[in-house]
């Protein structure tokens, strides 16, 4: 089980040399990582709502690095949307042994969003993700605290999040299957396919 950072194609490049494919997942949370730069057989994943939205950028622009940033970057993975995801991708690296990888372009490095949401995961999930250096030299992540209490954590606060979306007319179902890139998509049983293009039609 990892967390990875990936920051940049030089560096995909080289996981994609290493990583097993069967137990690993892409989240692409960029705006700028193409889905032709993974294998067609990658399980990927294009989180656009993990990416700092454009009120938060200008925050970047005005203030630059630092308290004003982090905090307006860290309030929004607080989103029950955004929440509901990291959930999801944690637990199954804790729970299926899933290699889990956060990638964004090398352009992206200079928002450092990658680096505040560790912080955020390490905050509120007990779980240190690593730096994709630290993969490749067969280094594992650090836990804050004994797995199966993460994991009892990470089933119930699934619950309550589901729960929240609902509240708020969300599907969690739909969550999920929306951040799914379009070859992993094409994977998908054909009644979530059929429910998908649904959703897509519209909001169209």
């Amino acid at each position: 089980m990892h967390l990875v950072n990936v920051e940049g194609r030089d560096k995909l490049k080289k996981i994609l040399e290493k990583a097993d494919l069967e137990s690993s997942e892409f989240i692409n949370v960029s705006l700028e990582m193409k889905q032709k730069w993974y294998p067609n057989d990658a399980m990927l994943m294009d989180v656009v709502p993990l990416v700092p939205s454009a009120s938060i950028i200008l925050v970047y622009t005005k203030y630059g690095i630092g308290k004003e940033y982090e905090s307006a970057y860290f309030r929004h993975l607080q989103r029950p949307e955004c929440m509901f995801l990291l959930n999801e991708y944690i637990s199954h690296a804790m729970l299926y042994d899933k290699d889990v990888f956060f990638v964004c372009s090398s352009g992206e490095v200079e928002y450092e969003y990658l680096r505040m949401m560790k912080e955020f995961i390490e905050m509120e999930f007990g779980i240190k993700t690593i730096s994709t250096k630290a993969y490749l030299k067969g280094k594992d992540c650090k836990l804050t605290q004994d797995a199966d209490t993460i994991i009892s954590i990470l089933k119930q606060r699934k619950t309550l999040l589901i729960n929240k979306l609902k509240e708020l007319g969300i599907d969690p179902t739909m969550v999920l299957l929306k951040v799914l890139s379009e070859q992993t998509r094409k994977k998908l049983p054909k009644k979530l396919k059929n429910r998908l293009e649904e959703v897509d039609a519209y909001e169209e």
